[in-house]
């Protein structure tokens, strides 16, 4: 067991309240991160085919710490200094974390400045978290030293790095500690952990004791019933089953320690009572019971789908979606595709990447594909959303219709969705109406959306509907995406696929006056403001793309770096003076960079 996770564990919250509260409220309201170009979740599956064609050569970052960095920390580590010493520990800390190596030979110095008497604890606390960090074992017994003597932050610190070391003297101290009914709540809970995660049979009947007395804490009767219950995975079924007969809210508590307590268990009656938890009124419990089935097998969920589908409790709903995408048959592919509408966005996206992998089995293919598609003509726009996503990565054409009708739908996540699936379907008959659809859009934004979440959103539409219309080449898109050059305050990813869709329509065959307007574009560097970046970002390529032999002035004046470097711009340049003249860009050398910003090394 790693440090981080032993640590994880130990770091609980101890307090009755807090605890409780934890434990009976267990079911998660996810919190929803939106990515900033769409209403989708942040896993880029709505791309950008202009930043990829070309593929622009991006050279490769290697990051150093600043000259004499440690040398610098360890002599402030040696200091009687507590801000010094607490910055320095931090600063070591940090730079492992971040892959600097070398940090290992701070071990010994920190070793003795944690060591001294004199030493402050909050110094001392944070010379412990980066000895724990460095994996420094050889420090095992100066830290359990310090931590038995020490407050109970520094046991947390230290007690999960030694459980992970399995430290023999560390374990005679739990065992102690367990005994020992003056114990502060915290210090038992650290020795509950430790004990159950070491799985220390000495601890068995103490850890029963706790788990099974009506005159302790719920919470250390739930932490001891949960190491109990990782000690002995048999024979504690009889315990469990006398905790949960009373299926009152009043005895929430009891049923979580009765689950707790088998929840590694295999045998008949444990899988009965699991199964019969999966139906409890708390849903905390419930979730205990078909998580634990799920482990197992599957197939012991399968009886209970119909009651975690329907359950308000989002984390119960997910649960039964991995059991449908587990155990899938035409009802449970039929059933996985109705979470596409569910509430919970996570949920939404577990069928969806479900749904997808089934889809990679032949025989399932046809099922999904059809039942995915009814949703995409049911109308919720959850479902609309996901489907599309679904349909468009199945390369589904029969859905390009639908597509089509959905870009005037109210919710603009629908929207980006399906033209991100109009442009991956790429159904050339679309191509008159894409077109339509991006001139109605354009003439309606002369007058602005009432609020900026709006306009980004379509901002984003339109630039998939034109990537679509440039991937396709559709020469009558030509007079309607020069609408879109000049220089304006927003629609900036429009724009710039616009400026790219040009250039794959007139790939080859330059025309002077779309060169002059895409050269403007490229070298407005000084307006006010400047021109967007990916708008003369893609006004190179455009311009290297049709061969345009009289932009190769003002595409070396802003080939800057004379090699590829960080700036997009830059390189989208010399890729196009490269495919009109026919030379080399140079490779792309490694960029070494001090990293900043560092305690007492700035430089």
């Amino acid at each position: 067991m790693s440090v981080a996770v032993c640590r994880a564990r130990m770091n609980r919250v101890t307090a009755r309240a807090a605890l409780m509260a934890a434990y009976l409220a267990w079911s998660p309201c996810h919190s929803v991160t939106l990515s900033p170009c769409h209403g989708l979740r942040a896993d880029d599956v709505i791309d950008s085919p202009m930043y990829k064609l070309p593929e622009l050569a991006v050279p490769p970052i290697v990051t150093r710490l600043p000259e004499q960095a440690k040398e610098l920390w360890l002599r402030a580590l040696a200091s009687q200094e507590m801000d010094l010493q607490i910055k320095a520990a931090g600063a070591i800390g940090r730079a492992h974390r971040r892959g600097f190596a070398g940090m290992d030979t701070t071990i010994a110095p920190l070793m003795t400045a944690f060591d001294k008497a004199d030493v402050k604890a909050a110094a001392r606390l944070a010379m412990a978290r980066t000895l724990v960090a460095l994996d420094a074992r050889a420090s095992a017994a100066k830290l359990l030293e310090h931590a038995q003597s020490g407050d109970s932050d520094l046991r947390n610190i230290v007690e999960p790095a030694l459980v992970s070391w399995n430290h023999g003297p560390a374990r005679t101290m739990w065992l102690q500690r367990l005994a020992d009914s003056a114990a502060s709540p915290r210090s038992l809970v650290l020795a509950i952990h430790a004990l159950g995660a070491l799985r220390e049979e000495k601890a068995v009947e103490r850890l029963r004791e706790l788990a099974l007395s009506a005159h302790i804490l719920p919470p250390i009767r739930l932490e001891a019933a949960k190491a109990l219950g990782n000690i002995r995975r048999d024979g504690l079924e009889k315990d469990a089953a006398s905790l949960a007969e009373d299926q009152s809210a009043d005895n929430r508590a009891s049923r979580l320690i009765a689950m707790a307590l088998v929840r590694q268990h295999r045998s008949r009656d444990a899988i009965e009572f699991m199964q019969r938890l999966t139906r409890d009124p708390e849903p905390a419990v419930a979730a205990e019971a078909a998580a634990s089935l799920l482990q197992i097998d599957p197939d012991l969920v399968v009886a209970s789908l119909g009651h975690l589908l329907a359950h308000a409790d989002a984390n119960l709903r997910s649960l039964a979606v991995d059991v449908l995408a587990r155990r899938p048959s035409e009802p449970h592919i039929r059933l996985l595709a109705d979470r596409l509408d569910d509430l919970d966005v996570e949920t939404r996206l577990k069928a969806r990447q479900a749904l997808l992998r089934l889809a990679e089995m032949q025989a399932l293919r046809g099922q999904v594909v059809a039942e995915t598609a009814r949703m995409l003509a049911k109308g919720q726009w959850r479902a609309l959303e996901q489907a599309a996503i679904v349909l468009a990565r199945l390369d589904h054409k029969p859905a390009a219709k639908r597509f089509v009708e959905l870009q005037t739908h109210q919710r603009l996540e629908v929207r980006v969705a399906t033209a991100w699936g109009l442009r991956n379907v790429a159904v050339p008959a679309t191509l008159p109406e894409v077109t339509q659809l991006v001139d109605r859009e354009w003439k309606r934004l002369s007058n602005p959306p009432a609020s900026s979440r709006e306009l980004e959103m379509v901002d984003h539409q339109l630039s998939q509907l034109i990537q679509f219309l440039g991937r396709q080449k559709h020469q009558p898109a030509d007079p309607l995406l020069r609408r879109f050059i000049p220089k304006r305050g927003d629609l900036a990813e429009a724009r710039s696929a616009a400026v790219w869709a040009l250039g794959m329509i007139h790939e080859g065959k330059p025309a002077a006056d779309l060169t002059k307007r895409l050269e403007g574009r490229l070298m407005d560097t000084t307006g006010i403001p400047p021109e967007d970046s990916r708008v003369r970002w893609m006004a190179a390529v455009a311009l290297g793309r049709m061969n345009a032999k009289t932009a190769l002035p003002s595409l070396r004046q802003q080939y800057t770096d004379g090699e590829p470097s960080l700036n997009m711009v830059n390189n989208a340049c010399g890729w196009a003076i490269a495919r009109i003249t026919g030379e080399k860009m140079p490779k792309p050398k490694t960029i070494h960079r001090v990293e900043r910003d560092w305690f007492l090394a700035q430089n």
